[in-house]
């Protein structure tokens, strides 16, 4: 996996140490013949070695300014006589101190967990987990190594050199796959570390090599492999990935989950969704295997410390109890995936940043990335099935997992993180290992429409959560701090990590004029100890009862000519909080002439905030000549008279020299059995004041199944008629007034109407 940053912490032989509960610092841990020189700050320990014709084993620069080696004793007395020497001292065998408990096996509670049992100890753990990786160092102290097999290419070199090969030499000449190991099961023997199932017996599967590279198809012999030995090994930890589509890859991971096998394989350290770019299952973006929906894939957090609540110094890789910089995720979930997971795709978050654990050559190491974090839940796998019984098919796979995944913590939790930072919003659950024995009850939400008017009754829902380990029945309070009085009170059960919402009802007949501060409290329960999310507080605005209707708007056109029929429309609005249920009249009045254009009425009323808009006609042909103020007022009798009342001015000007079309009329002739027909189409033209006007010249344009333009001049009697002539084909004709001119006379386009009102004056069409 990229970004396994390993820091050596110890490397020293087994052989050379002895462990006891407490390091043995004597004499006889001296080296012979080896020794460290200090020589002064602004000496070159090199020079000073060469001149002393030593070449030095160690060279330090930086918190040391010397160098180490064997050398002989009179090469050390000469030394002691050079005056850039400060002094020099023997070599020294260093000691382990105890067992360490790491931070990641801590964070999960793997020490509160009784089939761990984690006390200093060797009780061997009846579970087999294979490592896939790059082998495991076979004669580490701290680790349980059962065998394994190591599956490697040559694919360069001599022809005959060249080929795919196995044999037993499984020892881990990386340190990945042993780092891996103890993670997921170092001994609990009071040396090294502890792993999460401790003395689960290993078996090395080493298909990547020295350089942590491999071929997939070495990887692929590793899991047959495993699959052949099916009824030893219950548990595998994949801590490696490749990037695209390989269906054989799957295939043998099924027939090894097929056969009863926990594959548990890391999400990967690219900072991108398992499924790639793409967002899609088995394309060749995807992250392999862990977007295979037949394992369980392990997203990583930061923690520094071994313990929640975000109060350790930050990482490399985040803030103390955070979503891992650098670990995959997963925005959506393939349908059928065999489990239920809030994260998706992912099963499981788990501790990645700066994990200690066993090393190669028997050492230790600190490293960081989700191939740290796989093994966390390898080794939760282990646990289970030695408190409980192994699968020995698929189904009973998944349902291990399952109840790993159940089994776990809430992001959001107390036993979560402190930085909610998963980048997607698919949260898994931080896998868990101890008992949950929090109590914790919190109100997560309060909800209130504002403002309310008062004398209403106001609903207020409060959403509680358990976000402990146990049942819990408690009280939830609401009171209304302004007016220092209880809304209400109710009991509520719930199971742990369960939720609910109460809803409240609040009367505010009594309820003072303005802002009101309502809070909701929960609990708290016996043995809280975080309390400070007990509570949480709304506003809501209490208003004075208010019944008033406005006028809000009368539109009409600024100027009209006289004789033109002019449409009002007047806007009214209940402005107040109170539903209005009695019918309102409204009366539209031209005050310049003093005359009432006319009253329309608003059948029962208006609810609170509704509006309406009433259209009046106005007849100008009566009105005086000038500015005229249109009125809009309502009867009604409520608490604000100033908008009861709106006006607008319309200014009417003397009617001009105009024409216009007054009406249009169409008639068909169907010529029998022929099937020909005709169309007749008659336009009447009037003056202003409503004359016929004899030699106006109308212009039309057919369409339809007759096309074309014509034009011709009106009688005395205003009228002159088109026709279509005899047509053969078509089922509608369309008569369109394109223009009409005289030699005194203006045609006014949009004065057309029609007498009849079947038309708009304008255009006509007339069907056979």
């Amino acid at each position: 996996m990229r970004m396994v940053d390993f820091r050596i912490a110890l490397m020293s032989l087994a052989t050379l140490i002895t462990f006891w509960g407490m390091a043995d610092f004597t004499g006889a841990q001296v080296v012979p013949g080896r020794y460290i020189v200090v020589v002064e700050p602004d000496a070159n320990p090199a020079a000073v070695a060469m001149d002393h014709l030593l070449f030095p084993g160690r060279l330090y620069w930086t918190a040391l300014n010397g160098f180490a080696g064997q050398m002989p004793e009179w090469i050390v007395a000469e030394l002691e006589k050079d005056d850039r020497v400060l002094h020099v001292e023997p070599d020294r065998i260093v000691h382990a101190v105890g067992q360490t408990l790491p931070t990641g096996v801590d964070r999960i509670d793997v020490d509160q967990n009784a089939t761990a049992k984690i006390d200093g100890v060797n009780d061997l753990m009846d579970v087999d987990i294979a490592i896939i990786d790059t082998g495991i160092d076979k004669d580490h102290p701290d680790l349980n190594v059962a065998g394994g097999r190591r599956f490697y290419t040559i694919a360069t070199g001599p022809p005959w050199n060249r080929g795919s090969f196995e044999d037993d030499n499984y020892d881990d000449d990386n340190g990945h796959g042993s780092h891996v190991a103890g993670t997921a099961a170092a001994i609990d023997n009071g040396i090294g570390v502890v792993g999460v199932a401790p003395g689960a017996a290993l078996w090395g599967i080493k298909v990547l090599d020295a350089s942590g590279s491999g071929y997939l198809s070495d990887v692929i012999a590793g899991i047959d492999w495993v699959t052949d030995n099916a009824g030893t090994i219950e548990v595998v930890n994949m801590s490696l990935a490749w990037q695209g589509n390989s269906s054989a890859a799957r295939t043998a991971i099924q027939n090894s989950v097929g056969a009863g096998v926990v594959y548990v394989v890391a999400a990967g350290n690219d900072s991108m969704d398992v499924y790639g770019a793409d967002g899609t299952f088995g394309t060749n973006d995807d992250i392999e295997p862990a977007s295979y929906p037949e394992v369980a894939t392990i997203s990583a957090m930061a923690d520094s410390d071994g313990q929640p609540g975000g109060t350790g110094g930050s990482t490399s890789y985040g803030a103390d109890d955070s979503f891992a910089s650098f670990s995959n995720y997963s925005n959506s979930v393939v349908a059928g995936n065999p489990v239920t997971s809030t994260g998706a795709a992912i099963d499981l978050l788990l501790p990645g940043v700066d994990i200690y654990s066993t090393y190669k050559d028997g050492g230790y190491a600190t490293g960081s990335g989700t191939s740290m974090s796989s093994p966390h839940a390898a080794g939760l796998a282990a646990l289970y099935i030695a408190a409980n019984s192994r699968a020995t098919k698929a189904d009973e796979v998944y349902a291990i997992r399952q109840a790993l995944i159940d089994g776990g913590v809430a992001q959001d939790s107390a036993q979560g993180l402190a930085v909610l930072n998963d980048p997607d919003s698919n949260w898994e659950n931080l896998g868990w290992a101890g008992p949950l024995d929090v109590h914790d009850v919190a109100v997560t939400a309060i909800s209130a429409a504002s403002p309310v008017v008062q004398g209403d009754t106001a609903t207020i829902d409060v959403t509680v959560a358990n976000q402990g380990s146990y049942a819990e029945t408690f009280d939830v309070l609401l009171m209304d701090d302004t007016d220092d009085v209880s809304i209400g009170s109710e009991s509520v059960t719930l199971a742990a990590g369960a939720s609910t919402t109460v809803n409240f009802s609040w009367d505010t007949t009594g309820a003072t004029i303005g802002d009101h501060t309502l809070t909701a409290t929960a609990g708290p329960v016996t043995g809280e100890t975080d309390t400070a999310d007990n509570s949480k507080s709304a506003s809501v605005t209490v208003e004075s009862p208010l019944t008033d209707i406005a006028i809000t708007a009368v539109d009409a056109p600024s100027s009209e000519v006289q004789g033109d029929l002019v449409d009002v429309n007047v806007t009214v609005k209940n402005v107040g909080n109170q539903d209005i249920a009695s019918d309102i009249n409204v009366t539209l009045t031209d005050d310049t002439d003093g005359a009432t254009i006319g009253t329309q009425t608003i059948s029962g009323g208006l609810a609170a905030g509704a509006s309406t808009t009433l259209t009046y006609s106005w007849d100008t042909g009566i009105a005086s000549i000038g500015d005229h103020t249109l009125t809009a007022s309502h009867d009604f009798t409520d608490d604000n008279a100033s908008n009861d009342s709106k006006s607008t001015t319309v200014t009417v000007t003397e009617a001009g020299a105009t024409m216009h079309v007054c009406d249009l009329d169409g008639a068909k002739n169907v010529k029998g059995k022929s099937g020909r027909w005709e169309v007749l189409v008659t336009v009447t033209v009037h003056d202003q004041s409503h004359n016929s006007v004899a030699n106006a010249t109308v212009t039309g344009e057919w369409s339809g199944a007759m096309t074309g333009t014509v034009s011709g001049a009106t009688g005395s009697d205003g009228t002159v008629t088109f026709s279509t002539g005899n047509m053969s084909a078509g089922t509608s004709v369309t008569f369109t007034v394109a223009n009409v001119s005289h030699d005194t006379l203006t045609y006014d386009a949009l004065s057309n109407h029609d007498l009849d009102g079947d038309t708009n004056g304008t255009t006509i069409t007339v069907s056979k």
